[in-house]
């Protein structure tokens, strides 16, 4: 029928009423027609339907490996556009960077930042280790100051690790721009 959305509740009502009339139920049922002609039996464990199966499993064990992988935290590295480069009082090439540091466990955690090349940069940071409360962010506001004055301009990586968890680390690079043809910002 044109009216027929497929909601199958004429089929619970029918089963209803043949129940109480004490005749078999599923008089209204989906079937095919092999089924209706009686032409071979019904099989429910058809190649379709274990394929579909294995393919659901593996798809969940895979979406399981990949949600046991996942790190509880996230680093996002923004450079402070006003000012490119700044030149310390003693001297020193520095760069300012905000951290966006995301806790995306439900326990409160406390996070390390550190640079991995410690041998010509120096991290300033106000509040380091940051404590981070479950299911949050904090911003951080840090200055990379560079001990060699000769530095061209690289890539520098941020390291993040909490201290409960040596073992996970996030590492997020960034640019440490230096000034170019000799010039000073103060």
């Amino acid at each position: 029928q044109m009216e027929c959305i497929a909601c199958t509740q004429c089929i619970d009502a029918c089963n209803g009423v043949m129940a109480r009339l004490g005749r078999a139920a599923n008089l209204i049922a989906y079937r095919s027609l092999v089924e209706l002609e009686g032409e071979r039996p019904v099989r429910h464990l058809r190649p379709r339907v274990l394929v579909y199966g294995a393919m659901l499993l593996a798809l969940a064990l895979l979406f399981g490996a990949m949600l046991q992988q996942r790190l509880p935290m996230d680093l996002h590295v923004a450079r402070n556009r006003t000012n490119v480069y700044t030149r310390s009082a003693d001297g020193r090439l520095g760069n300012a960077f905000t951290l966006h540091i995301e806790n995306r466990d439900r326990s409160d955690h406390s996070f390390h930042v550190r640079l991995s090349d410690e041998d010509d940069f120096e991290l300033v940071a106000g509040m380091n280790p940051i404590h981070i409360p479950a299911i949050s962010a904090a911003d951080m506001q840090v200055f990379v100051m560079a001990r060699d004055d000769e530095l061209s301009s690289r890539d520098i990586d941020f390291v993040l690790e909490p201290l409960s968890d040596g073992g996970r680390r996030l590492v997020r690079r960034a640019r440490f721009m230096t000034p170019t043809g000799g010039s000073n910002a103060e």
